[in-house]
């Protein structure tokens, strides 16, 4: 998890995006590490309802 933050420019960090930004990245971390087998396609589609959750929740819906 360390890792994936280094990645961020240091600006990402005072603004409110560094969570999401974060999540993203860790996701294609994962996805690099599992090729595309059906395991990957799975966890797209969760990670992106989770996402899609988060980004209503963070604009109050």
């Amino acid at each position: 998890m360390q890792q994936v933050f280094e990645v961020l420019p240091e600006p990402y960090f005072a603004s409110g995006y560094n969570f999401w930004l974060g999540e993203v990245l860790l996701f294609l971390k994962v996805f690099e590490l599992m090729g595309n087998g059906h395991m990957g396609l799975t966890f797209v589609v969760r990670l992106e309802h989770r996402l899609n959750h988060a980004f209503d929740v963070f604009h109050g819906r």
